[in-house]
């Protein structure tokens, strides 16, 4: 089997495995957003009932899509809502559970309590931008990069491709990604080597009895 078809082979196995954890993180992602906001629209339509405002179905309908905007802005930008939050004093813990333990005493820590509301919120949308994230950058199927991938690596095993010579970076993107060789500094110039798996990889593609030293232009 040629070095372009066991690349080849090799993308198909790391895409399969991509997509399968892309596909567990959107639904893990829908899952726990259909839960949150699901409980937010019931609760908003309850206290929008209570407070008596005209038709709090739509009320409570557009405060839940605005409070998921804002919140799905935040977690795509990355937002951790608890940077910068100290971690909770022993008094205030203290506090805390005595006013869970005690009707008559209400305490909590506005910043704390704020910051724990925004992380469950976004706490969804993470795990889905992530999904999405992964589908989006699966390895490249295209067979002109995987040729070009193919005869990089080849070169690679000679010793004689310097980073310089690179016109692409795709091929190089590709067998970067699928740990098939290095970069190592020789006197001022980058050379591209293949991986340990780089020369498990060729090793198959050779025909019996010749080696990476007996190949032609390994001299070079």
């Amino acid at each position: 089997m040629a070095v372009a078809d066991r690349i080849a082979k090799l993308v198909e196995r790391r895409n399969k495995k991509l997509a399968k954890e892309a596909w567990l993180d959107v639904a893990m992602g829908v899952f726990w957003l259909t839960v949150i906001y699901g409980m937010l629209l019931v609760l908003s339509y309850v206290w929008f009932m209570r407070a008596r405002f005209a038709s709090p179905g739509q009320w409570s309908l557009g405060f839940t899509i605005g409070t998921a905007t804002c919140c799905a802005l935040l977690a795509w930008r990355q937002v951790d809502p608890l940077r910068g939050i100290a971690p909770m004093t022993n008094t205030q813990k203290a506090l805390t559970f005595i006013s869970h333990a005690s009707p008559h005493m209400l305490y909590f820590s506005p910043l704390h309590a704020a910051g724990g509301l925004v992380e469950l919120l976004t706490s969804g949308f993470r795990p889905l931008f992530d999904g999405i994230g992964q589908f989006l950058n699966l390895l490249s199927t295209a067979e002109d990069v995987q040729s070009q991938a193919a005869d990089m690596l080849a070169k690679a095993e000679r010793g004689r491709f310097a980073m310089q010579s690179i016109k692409s970076p795709e091929p190089l993107l590709l067998l970067r990604q699928l740990k098939l060789v290095r970069v190592e500094l020789r006197g001022v110039t980058e050379l591209l080597l293949p991986t340990e798996r780089g020369e498990a990889l060729l090793s198959r593609t050779r025909p019996r009895g010749v080696t990476a030293g007996t190949l032609p232009g390994a001299d070079i």
